[in-house]
């Protein structure tokens, strides 16, 4: 009996042998002419012609399986010479199982239509592997496939889930304009050779944690509608997140994940805070980028991504706790709208007021803290980045908004002239302190400031020169 019988879609006529028709491998010449003509007498298709390209009437002639076909570990020969048969631009009604199936050539399924499920789990592509145009209706799964020729999903469209985790692509794999209305999942997948996702778009979540890309990688114009995680992935080649489609209005709708990603070559995503909607996001980008510029030893570069990096997560912080208050709110009107007041309800609905209390005043002092990390950290010197920053702060201050001060509200001692409040204002921001000069009212308090200014400008000048060119 034929070894692979368990799966119970032999060759009734040859599954008394070692391997029935459908399962054998190394199919001679003649056995391929019979494998084809047993395959469409088992499977009936219907046959329709249709007209595939309006520009010059290219008419061919596709397959139509009205029913769920089930080709489990079918080995599919190359197609000899003189006989008719493609799965190009065939329509599967039902689930189509393609299981641990075997493609001794190129396979190709370009403008088919799988309008239920479409399994290629454990499948190997000997050759190349062309699903350009194709449509999935149905949950895709490409578990643990073996790509040894290039793969073409160009044009594809995944209307539920695809899965291509722990998928091996040994040559280049093209997911070019490739859409993914459900989750992609690349979790394990191996790209030995390039592997292009250019202007493709996911609309659910796209995982590719633990996945491994040999050569380069590109994302370039690729619009990730929600979460994208590249968790524990490694890219031993350049891997490329530049270009927005002009379409969208974002590049990264959701969070986005870099944790423990390794980048061998550098990575390109040194892009616009405008394409991420998410401040999150933008940190998170910003964040392997510059560790990519410190290992190439752009250190300006990596200055003006740590930069991006802080100001994000500024933003972030006030942004979730706002976001936060938002959802007390909401929560507490659906209390007040909901069943006539009763002794829980009225509980319920003081723990929600002192919970949106607590949440407000948390939103208050991540407010507060950002402000006060603009002015001392970012607008100063740029999160120590920017050396000439202190210094013009300081001149400017000193040199004409300090005196001015001085000089309206007059309450400096023995002037004589008006260059006096210059020199007054010099020597206040340098705590040299001579004593010829002295402040009176209000002019106390701003020779005060001006000398805690000064001080403290001095230190973040002095911080920062180091950092810049000593580090």
């Amino acid at each position: 009996m034929c070894k692979l019988e368990k799966y119970g879609n032999c060759d009734e006529e040859t599954k008394d042998q070692e391997y029935c028709i459908f399962h054998k491998p190394n199919k001679s010449e003649e056995e391929a002419r019979e494998f084809y003509k047993k395959f469409l007498k088992k499977f009936k298709p219907k046959k329709e012609r249709i007209i595939i390209d309006l520009v010059v009437m290219k008419e061919i002639e596709r397959l139509i399986f009205e029913e769920a076909v089930d080709y489990r570990r079918y080995v599919f020969p190359e197609i000899p010479e003189g006989v008719d048969f493609s799965f190009a631009f065939s329509v599967f009604k039902g689930d189509a199982r393609f299981e641990g199936a075997t493609f001794e050539e190129d396979a190709s399924f370009e403008g088919a239509t799988f309008k239920g499920g479409a399994s290629f789990k454990d499948a190997t592509f000997e050759e190349g592997a062309s699903f350009w145009g194709a449509i999935f209706k149905g949950i895709t799964l490409f578990w643990g496939a073996t790509f040894k020729g290039i793969a073409w999903f160009e044009d594809a469209t995944f209307e539920e889930n695809a899965s291509f985790e722990d998928a091996t692509f040994e040559v280049s794999a093209s997911f070019w304009r490739a859409i993914f209305k459900g989750d992609a999942r690349f979790e394990g997948a191996t790209f030995e050779e390039d592997a292009s996702f250019w202007r493709a778009i996911f609309k659910g979540s796209a995982s590719f944690e633990d996945a491994t890309f040999e050569e380069g990688a590109s994302f370039e114009d690729a619009t990730f509608e929600e979460g994208a995680s590249f968790e524990d992935a490694t890219f031993k080649g350049i891997a490329d997140f530049r270009g927005k489609r002009g379409d969208f209005e974002y590049k990264f709708y959701d969070e986005l994940n870099f944790s423990n990603t390794e980048f061998r070559r550098g990575v390109f995503i040194d892009i616009p805070s405008e394409w991420f909607k998410l401040p999150s996001a933008e940190a998170e980008a910003c964040r392997v980028q510059r560790i990519s510029y410190e290992r190439e030893g752009r250190k300006d570069d990596a200055d003006r991504m740590f930069a991006r990096e802080r100001r994000a997560l500024r933003k972030a912080e006030v942004e979730e706790a706002k976001a936060n208050v938002k959802k007390v709110k909401e929560k507490l009107k659906r209390l007040i709208a909901s069943s006539p007041r009763k002794v829980e309800r009225i509980k319920a609905e003081l723990k929600v007021w002192f919970n949106l209390i607590k949440a407000t005043s948390k939103y208050l002092l991540a407010k507060g803290k950002s402000s006060l990390e603009f002015f001392i950290a970012d607008l100063t010197c740029e999160y120590g980045t920017n050396w000439k920053r202190p210094v013009i702060s300081w001149i400017f201050l000193v040199f004409f908004i300090f005196p001015l001060l001085y000089f309206i509200f007059g309450g400096i001692t023995k002037v004589s002239s008006p260059l006096d409040y210059l020199y007054f204002s010099i020597v206040t921001a340098t705590t040299l302190g001579y004593g010829d000069l002295q402040p009176i009212g209000w002019c106390r308090l701003i020779a005060s400031t001006e000398a805690i200014f000064g001080t403290f400008m001095w230190a973040v000048f002095l911080v920062v020169f180091a950092r810049k060119y000593m580090r």
